[in-house]
């Protein structure tokens, strides 16, 4: 018969001791070092996510619901997949786990990278993959979804970009690197806010880039172009109408090159000082664009 004494079981630790380990780890991992297998509680993760997410993507309630439904059955093992930490201690992969740990109320046992370079949240596909808009929102920068879109368009309207067709894909890097080498953010930004009070018989991203780019021409005739689409009057009426018929006969979808160059062809008759009419606005070629005066 054993006599031996029973070795006390380990006192579990606190939620203030399992933030200090965090932190320490935060601070101290070195670049390059191994990933730290680590248990996240429901208040660990719910700690992280109000402390080191700022500026995130959003999140992804669908995600978050499924992986909270297979943490709650048991069904979340251990895997390579990793929670990822900046140098500085940002999250930047892993914010739909977290979510369903809170969620779910069950620990996550994960492997976590610390001190990595944040950049390398451009080049990340963490499960739901990242859009040009996730970029946009984790800069901070407002009405990101528009501002992802109108800035695709300048793209493709910039002669000095190479592809630049309407189907043309970048990289989010590469989008979010024009918007901020190549734009003005406060424009833009007016524009957007510009196009989002307009009815959404114009798309909203396109009509931002083409209301930038009239900006830059003349400021003023601009205002009145927006203040015309705003109320349904003189040229843009014509042009909304027109826009209205194209969808009753396209069951609703309208070709986006055909949708720009009647914005255009509509602003160039505010530039000319004359009332557009409807002959001088159709447009048939699905491929290039008219001129933008």
């Amino acid at each position: 018969m054993n006599d031996m004494p029973e070795r006390p079981r380990p006192r579990p630790k606190t939620l203030e001791e399992l933030l200090r380990i965090l932190d320490e780890l935060i601070r101290t991992t070195p670049p390059g070092s191994p990933s730290v297998v680590m248990d996240l509680g429901p208040e660990v993760a719910n700690d992280i996510l109000n402390r080191r997410n700022e500026h995130n993507r959003p999140k992804r309630s669908t995600m978050i619901g499924q992986f909270s439904e297979d943490m709650g059955s048991d069904n979340f093992p251990l895997t390579g997949d990793t929670i990822k930490f900046s140098a500085d201690g940002r999250l930047i992969d892993g914010q739909n786990r977290l979510a369903a740990v809170v969620k779910s109320g069950v620990t996550l046992r994960t492997h976590v990278v610390f001190g990595l370079d944040f950049d390398v949240f451009y080049y990340i596909d963490g499960g739901a993959g990242r859009t040009g808009a996730d970029l946009f929102a984790i800069a901070g920068i407002p009405n990101h979804m528009l501002a992802s879109r109108a800035s695709r368009w300048l793209m493709i309207f910039d002669p000095t970009m190479p592809h630049k067709t309407r189907g043309s894909a970048y990289p989010n890097r590469t989008l979010k690197d024009y918007y901020d080498e190549r734009l003005n953010a406060a424009t833009l930004e007016a524009q957007v806010r510009r196009a989002k009070g307009i009815e959404k018989t114009l798309p909203h991203g396109q009509l931002a880039a083409l209301l930038y780019l009239f900006e830059q021409k003349d400021p003023a005739v601009n205002m009145t172009f927006v203040g015309d689409l705003k109320h349904r009057r003189r040229s843009a009426r014509v042009l909304l109408d027109e826009m209205d018929r194209l969808r009753r006969h396209a069951g609703n979808r309208v070709h986006e090159v055909i949708c720009a160059a009647l914005i255009i062809l509509t602003w160039n008759c505010y530039r000319a000082g004359r009332l557009a009419r409807t002959s001088q606005i159709r447009w048939l070629d699905e491929k290039n664009l008219p001129d933008i005066d």
